[in-house]
């Protein structure tokens, strides 16, 4: 038995608890067992090689490494975690079975006849130290708050402020103006009509590039418009009859034609007031002087051009209602018309009808799917 006279140093030299630390023996030795385990570089030795049981509790050995420094000069470097402060010593280390461990599971020996030569370390007491100790701590100081950045608590009194006003006004938007509820229903169905009628008009020119016969024309026309008008109206328009189908579809719009009916009213309404202002405005004129007569004939030129406004007002939207109603019967004429393709058996269209028929569904779609927009102070829009 042959213990190595070494020389052990503690890195880093203040070790605290938990921190992870190295205790590096160096020592000098002609064993060709040694030269054999490192002439590939370091190499990583069992925990076996303790003569005695570790104790856990105090400390935590995650590596024994053997390290070449020169010729026949190694380092024994012992990595380790402490775990409680004051002396610590490690159990003597059989260096030579370790080594010999080594090689045979690379399935290599020593060259010499030292294989059995039990060659051991002997480690020092050293010491971990305490934190508390070193800073003069002896009492458990008081919790302190968390360190913020130089304006941190404006923003975040700012921020709060904000949001809180912000959540207020929509619970006042929400409670106060039903409106926007409405709108935002709208918004979203408008956006659904929309996506239909785009994908009604897209299978419509479809049809444009598809050799189908007369019959397969009609039918296919008959279920898409069909389809359409069932989304756009929420009736059951794919189980109507044709005989139905104009009436059932006009009943459908009567809220858009009641609509129209009521903005035509209202221009009424305003045109007569209207002309009664402007009459009042006359027979101020015919007893006034000079120069109320000038202001008076400056508001009846103003008057003129309401009057005007308004009368264009209530033909557009009579035109609006007109149309409406033309394509409801054209939809009527439609499915008339597919029928009988479809049904007799001498049928045909005439030459461009297909195309014809297919640009005027289109429009009338479109015609279907206007909405009156009225403005008090300006021009009616469909």
């Amino acid at each position: 038995m042959i213990t190595l006279q070494t020389q052990a140093v503690l890195v880093p030299k203040q070790v605290y608890v938990g921190d992870r630390a190295e205790l590096r023996c160096s020592f000098f030795s002609e064993y060709e067992g040694f030269k054999n385990a490192v002439k590939d570089g370091p190499v990583n030795l069992s925990l076996e090689g303790f003569l005695t049981e570790l104790d856990f509790s105090e400390y935590e050995i995650r590596e024994v490494n053997l390290v070449p420094s020169g010729i026949n000069y190694y380092n024994l470097i012992v990595s380790f975690v402490p775990w409680k402060t004051g002396g610590i010593q490690f159990p003597d280390y059989d260096l030579g079975k370790a080594v010999q461990l080594s090689l045979s599971g690379n399935g290599e020996n020593s060259l010499d006849g030292q294989n059995s030569a039990n060659y051991f370390v002997h480690f020092d007491k050293f010491s971990i130290v305490s934190v508390t100790e070193t800073q003069g701590i002896t009492a458990l100081k008081e919790y302190s708050a968390p360190l913020l950045l130089p304006g941190t608590v404006y923003k975040l009194y700012s921020t709060a402020i904000v949001l809180v006003i912000l959540l207020i006004f929509i619970i006042r938007l929400v409670i106060m103006h039903k409106k926007v509820g409405r709108f935002v229903r709208q918004l979203i169905l408008k956006h659904k009509y929309g996506r239909n009628k785009k994908q009604c008009v897209k299978k419509l020119m479809l049809l444009k590039k598809t050799e189908l016969s007369s019959h397969d024309f009609g039918e296919q026309i008959q279920k898409i418009i069909r389809s359409y008008l069932e989304f756009r109206f929420e009736y059951p328009f794919t189980k109507t009859v044709t005989s139905e189908m104009t009436g059932k579809l006009l009943a459908c719009c009567e809220n858009q034609l009641a609509e129209i009916e009521e903005g035509i009213k209202k221009l009424d309404e305003k045109e007569k007031t209207q002309a009664e202002n402007s009459e009042s405005s006359k027979n101020t004129e015919s007893s006034g002087d000079s120069e109320k007569s000038a202001n008076n004939g400056e508001l009846d030129g103003v008057e003129q051009k309401q009057l005007a406004l308004i009368a264009k007002q209530k033909e557009a939207f009579a035109k609006l209602r007109e149309e409406k109603e033309l394509a409801c019967s054209f939809v009527g004429k439609l499915f008339e018309r597919t029928d009988f393709l479809r049904y007799s058996s001498n049928s045909d269209f005439a030459e461009n009808e297909k195309n014809e028929l297919l640009e005027s569904i289109v429009k009338n779609i479109e015609l279907l799917e206007k909405v009156k927009l009225v403005v008090e102070s300006g021009g009616g829009n469909a």
